[in-house]
């Protein structure tokens, strides 16, 4: 494809060069020519700056990843959902949700979960609108609340930790 836009390009160029016009109309044309060229590289062009830019850059699923791979202890039981960043399943016992509300904090004490991970890429979703989204944001506001009730009512039996890592939210309980 590119080899014949490349055919098309030069084929144009000696077209315009041999039209049998005055110097002014071919100066006319030749920048006319070089004006669309630079237009239909700029797209492809930008496009492949963002995408450099995006594959160069360390993102924050790549952050929780090393800092839950560098703070967690091995062996930990954790609780994903969809779009959580990429947890070894040979130091962790891992098991994924589609969404973390599907089941409410008290479950996850009672399947002795270590840590639980909500990904903005989940949740995040829900809070850009509101309006449509009412019940599901209103569970994951529940659900935060009750975390934050459990760590209030019950600092000796469960410590509940709370550490937002960019797009992350870590939420822990340590028995």
């Amino acid at each position: 494809m590119f080899l014949l836009a490349a055919k098309f390009l030069i084929d144009m160029f000696y077209k315009i060069k041999n039209l049998r016009i005055g110097l002014l109309e071919k100066r006319f044309f030749f920048t006319l020519f070089f004006i669309m060229t630079a237009a239909m590289l700029t797209i492809p062009f930008s496009k492949t700056i963002t995408d450099i830019r995006h594959f160069t850059t360390v993102n924050s699923r790549e952050t929780a990843r090393i800092w839950i791979e560098k703070n967690l202890p091995s062996g930990s039981k954790i609780a994903i959902e969809s779009y959580s960043p990429f947890i070894n399943p040979s130091k962790f016992r891992v098991y994924g949700f589609g969404r973390i509300i599907d089941h409410s904090p008290e479950w996850y004490v009672e399947q002795d979960f270590n840590y639980l991970i909500f990904s903005e890429g989940m949740f995040g979703r829900f809070y850009h609108d509101p309006q449509r989204y009412r019940r599901e944001i209103s569970q994951y506001d529940s659900f935060l609340n009750d975390l934050r009730l459990l760590r209030y009512l019950q600092t000796e039996i469960m410590r509940l930790g709370y550490i937002k890592l960019s797009d992350f939210f870590l939420i822990s309980y340590v028995h």
